[in-house]
């Protein structure tokens, strides 16, 4: 019923994420990443003061609970939209960018631009949805294992924070520079991002490696949770590693207009995962530490396919 409540005030945030996004995109590929920040520190400071005034009441605020964190995100979202769209123009010389507000709908574009972006829509839509079935087998090993798992997918996400932001940049770069004609500096600029993001992911990572029951205890009190998650918690460390290589590579691929391919690669790094996934949790029950180990696989699989075919050379076609 509470999740019902949040997520009928919640999707109405949507719309502004997405117009947001494009703001976000057109500064990383026009080599503007420092204007992203103001909107992203906007977003913050209302979803701050808001969830404050919501959940708990204040004043003439009711106190709404859930439905305040909900509401909080919405008035954010759209605190960021509008501070991302006077930035975008502010920015100097928007006119060569050819970026003009209410004109006429080019449907040719917009065929043109969902055509290319719908292999990355299918791949998005099957890397979710393979976490999202990793998780439901998990629930079958037990509600320890379950509850240490939303623990270790939020480490995941925070040391991964660096690689997929890093990963975005590789992507509007390799862009950049291809479009600049400049295909032999590609394989250089993709060494050096991959010497910050997996620098960043191991500096990160190496504190949770030796002291895993230290950074747990900080979480959790549950002593049971604690036993269960040592072990997977330096498997997800490790794996980080893993993907703060593999996705630097993946993203190089994608920033070549490459689309196709990159779906295909993610098709066979899922079909490899979900079968890990299915023989050892779902049929032989291993100890979580095996399941989190199917991050391995899907991050490796990706690493070999994508780095293969940026050093094949494919790409350049």
């Amino acid at each position: 019923m509470f999740a019902i409540s949040f997520i009928k005030i919640r999707i109405w945030g949507l719309p502004f994420i997405m117009l947001s996004q494009l703001c976000n995109s057109f500064f990383l590929a026009t080599s503007h990443s420092k204007r992203i920040i103001a909107g992203s520190a906007a977003q913050t400071i209302i979803n701050i003061v808001f969830d404050y005034v919501l959940i708990f009441g204040f004043r003439s605020f009711p106190e709404m609970g859930l439905n305040g964190a909900a509401l909080a995100s919405v008035f954010s979202e759209i605190s960021y939209l509008f501070v991302a769209s006077w930035v975008l123009i502010r920015t100097p010389k928007i006119r060569l960018f050819q970026i003009y507000f209410f004109t006429a709908i080019d449907w040719p574009l917009i065929k043109e631009t969902f055509v290319k972006s719908s292999p990355l829509i299918v791949q998005y839509f099957l890397s979710i949805g393979a976490w999202e079935v990793f998780f439901i087998f998990v629930e079958h090993l037990g509600k320890a294992e379950a509850a240490t798992s939303q623990i270790l997918r939020t480490v995941f996400g925070v040391v991964g924070i660096a690689a997929w932001s890093l990963g975005a940049t590789t992507n509007s770069m390799v862009s950049n520079l291809i479009g600049q004609k400049k295909e032999d500096e590609v394989i250089p600029l993709i060494h050096k991002v991959l010497f910050i993001s997996l620098s960043f992911a191991f500096i990160i990572g190496l504190g949770l490696l030796f002291f895993p029951s230290s950074f747990l205890h900080m979480i959790s009190s549950d002593e049971a949770i604690i036993a269960v998650g040592k072990n997977p918690l330096r498997i997800v460390v490790v794996a980080t590693w893993m993907l703060s290589v593999s996705t630097v590579y993946f993203n190089a691929v994608l920033g070549s207009g490459q689309t196709r391919v990159n779906m295909i690669f993610e098709i066979i790094a899922i079909i490899l995962y979900l079968g890990y996934c299915i023989l050892v949790i779902e049929l032989w029950r291993k100890p979580l530490s095996y399941a989190w180990a199917s991050e391995f696989v899907y991050w490796f699989s990706l690493f070999a396919m994508s780095s293969f075919y940026i050093y094949s050379g494919r790409w350049r076609k």
